[in-house]
C-alpha cells in the first residue's frame, strides 16, 4: 500500500465539512457509543485514516485516502447498508405451491 506524509485537511473547518458532507451521511462510519464509552470498528480506511491523523496518532496515510479527500463527495459512501441475497434452498419453493 502506498502512503504520504501529506496532511489530508489544510484546515479543521475543511476536516468538519468533509466529513459533515460524506462521513455522517455513510453507515461505515466509527460511531461512539456512550453505555460502553467506547467506538465501534471501522469499517472504512479513509474514516479511519482521517481520525487517526487528525488525532495526531500517525503521519503517514495512504494515497486512496488522500486522493478521495480531494474530491467534494466520497465515491465510497453508503447511505444504507447492501442487502445481501442468500442462495434459494433446494426443495423451499414446493412448500409454498402446496
Amino acid at each position: 500500500m502506498k502512503t504520504t506524509k501529506t496532511y489530508l485537511f489544510s484546515n479543521g473547518s475543511e476536516h468538519l465539512s468533509w466529513v459533515s458532507r460524506n462521513c455522517e451521511n455513510c453507515w461505515k462510519m466509527s460511531r461512539y457509543n456512550e453505555k460502553k464509552d467506547t467506538y465501534s470498528q471501522f469499517r472504512c480506511t479513509i474514516d479511519r485514516d482521517i481520525q487517526a491523523q487528525a488525532a495526531g496518532i500517525v503521519e503517514e496515510v495512504s494515497i486512496k485516502s488522500y486522493e478521495t479527500t480531494l474530491l467534494l463527495d466520497c465515491p465510497y459512501k453508503e447511505e444504507r447498508q447492501k442487502v445481501k441475497l442468500h442462495r434459494p434452498i433446494k426443495g423451499m419453493q414446493s412448500l409454498f405451491n402446496l
